[in-house]
């Protein structure tokens, strides 16, 4: 294809989409239902798909669609009927011949037909293989659009890596139902084997299985599917035992905090929104007319992993799945503000994280004179150790210092210790662990299931250096999480000050990774680790409990020159 014709082409591609109307989208809707029919048919064989493009040469046989090249992948569902079924072709030809007539853009070729959705950005292509198969493909970017000629054959194709522009091909013609039917065999197997709070669980494991296979199998595609198994982990009560896949529907760029039972706008994070009028410190009450602690409690509380209410609530109110929506989906937020009250229609994917800023790992500042505020926002960055060594000179030189890990999520508890060790001229001790042992000779002899235990490591203070000894309060919330709970357990395990906050999220140890799906990455992870404080203390499935515990109010968090967890430490060790 010339690159003349490539222009002409897409400017008309782009004067047809623009022309779109209410028709267009009832066309489209037509389309999808039939999508969403033939996908549950007896005969049909599903793959996932996903494609991004370079040029119009490098790939086979070209791209039969591509807007921008190697803009973002193009991600869906292949329909696959062996026997070229006549019923569902007729309703396939009808359908498309519809689009054609209303001049909505269709490309076809002696083989396929394909045509694009511009308001969602999905689209929708049928035809024939060299056997007679009959395809049918719905698939979505968050990009730009790319289908290769091959999009039958081929289930993955990146022909930006020009050194292997085929990464995987389709290899299986086992059907959609055995392949849901082994994924959920392979979560309820996992949970069985590996999970270390088993014999904690209230549900019952086998029934559960069970209830959830039909729901598996009549889910109307993988994202469903990982909803169903969400579902069915969420009754193991566990933060770290969860299942995760791809998510299609993007996330909008607004954070909420939830005080005194009531969410308010804590971060807004693309212009668009603040062009609409949402300000930080506004109340959201409803979303989609509906409450929004019931929204929230309806929609993401049972498929959420946690193993305390304080978690739950976290991830539930103040992460980004609560405001999800698909692209093109409409979103009605109601606020009050003031006295006022604010509707707004946010419609999915419209708004851009342009105004997202990323915080570094650590921070440091005098917070005031002779006391310094120390920020860990996680444990997972590499860089961390590196900006921990540039601050601890800093320091060195205050009177006293304020540990900041409220909602540090985690990460690697060997940055939490090497950060430790800076501050104390104490031994440290980490946490007791257990975790199950499975001996097959044992289970034939009738023997009781075993587990493994280890008293917790004894941590030296750092070498070379002078630690800091002057006095230190840590602030948690129940955003800290995982290594940041390790964290909070060594430092009051060595009494190195007081603890001031809320309990923390109540989740730590190792997780076993189970594939679930091997041809869409979908995974659980199983929690195989029981981790209790040096002196024995349960804090998994409860949080740690802060030494002096202080809540926020609406005045303290939005109004106030320092929240008032941040007030209380200035307190203590100012002696007022």
């Amino acid at each position: 294809m010339k690159k003349s014709s490539i222009v002409t082409f897409y400017v008309l591609f782009s004067f047809l989409c623009q022309s779109a109307n209410a028709q267009v989208k009832s066309l489209f809707k037509d389309v999808d239902k039939l999508y969403d029919e033939l996908s549950v048919s007896f005969d049909v064989h599903k793959d996932s798909v996903r494609y991004t493009g370079d040029d119009f040469s490098i790939a086979k046989d070209g791209f039969l669609m591509m807007r921008k090249p190697g803009a973002g992948w193009t991600k869906g569902m292949r329909l696959c009927f062996k026997n070229g079924d006549v019923r569902h072709e007729k309703k396939l030809v009808k359908v498309f011949n519809e689009l054609q007539q209303k001049k909505i853009f269709v490309v076809t070729t002696s083989a396929m037909s394909a045509s694009i959705d511009d308001a969602t950005n999905t689209i929708y292509a049928y035809g024939h293989s060299k056997d007679g198969s009959l395809y049918f493909l719905k698939a979505h970017s968050t990009g730009n659009i790319s289908l290769p000629m091959c999009w039958m054959e081929v289930d993955e194709l990146d022909a930006t890596d020009k050194s292997k522009p085929f990464l995987r091909k389709n290899k299986s013609d086992v059907s959609e139902a055995t392949l849901r039917s082994l994924a959920l065999a392979r979560l309820w197997a996992g949970v069985k084997s590996n999970f270390v709070f088993y014999s904690r669980m209230k549900a019952d494991w086998d029934s559960l299985y069970v209830a959830t296979l039909p729901q598996m199998l009549a889910a109307k595609d993988r994202e469903e599917c990982r909803r169903v198994m969400q579902r069915m982990i969420a009754h193991c009560n566990d933060g770290h035992t969860f299942v995760q896949g791809n998510i299609s529907k993007p996330a909008t760029p607004l954070l909420l905090k939830m005080l005194e039972d009531r969410a308010y706008v804590d971060d807004v994070q693309s212009q668009v929104l603040v062009d609409m009028g949402i300000r930080r410190g506004m109340e959201l009450t409803h979303i989609n007319g509906i409450p929004v602690k019931e929204y929230g409690e309806k929609n993401f509380m049972p498929y959420a992993a946690a193993s305390t209410n304080q978690w739950r609530n976290r991830i539930t109110f103040e992460s980004y799945d609560l405001l999800r929506c698909a692209v093109g989906e409409g979103l009605r937020l109601d606020f009050v503000h003031d006295g006022r009250k604010k509707s707004v229609k946010y419609v999915g994917g419209s708004a851009p994280f342009d105004l997202l800023k990323q915080k570094p790992v650590i921070s440091f500042t005098e917070i005031k004179k002779g006391i310094g505020l120390l920020t860990i926002r996680d444990f997972w960055r590499s860089n961390i150790r590196e900006e921990f060594d540039k601050a601890f000179e800093s320091i060195s030189k205050t009177k006293a210092l304020i540990v900041d890990i409220r909602g540090n999520g985690g990460g690697n508890s060997g940055n939490s210790e090497y950060i430790l060790r800076h501050l104390t001229d104490k031994q440290i001790v980490s946490s007791s662990w257990k975790s199950p042992m499975y001996i097959p000779a044992f289970a034939s002899w009738g023997r009781e299931l075993e587990e493994y235990s280890s008293k917790g490591n004894v941590i030296n203070p750092i070498v070379g250096k002078e630690a800091y000894t002057r006095p230190i309060v840590l602030l948690v919330d129940a955003g800290t999480f995982s290594a940041a709970e390790d964290f909070a357990v060594m430092f009051m395990g060595i009494r190195r000050g007081e603890v001031v906050g809320t309990p923390t999220g109540g989740s730590t140890g190792n997780g076993v990774r189970v594939t679930l799906f091997e041809d869409d990455g979908s995974f659980a992870n199983i929690c195989s680790k029981h981790d209790t404080a040096p002196d024995g203390t349960e804090f998994v499935g409860y949080g740690i409990r802060p030494t002096i515990v202080v809540g926020e109010t609406y005045k303290s968090h939005f109004k106030d020159k320092h929240d008032a967890t941040m007030t209380r430490a200035l307190e203590i060790l100012t002696g007022r």
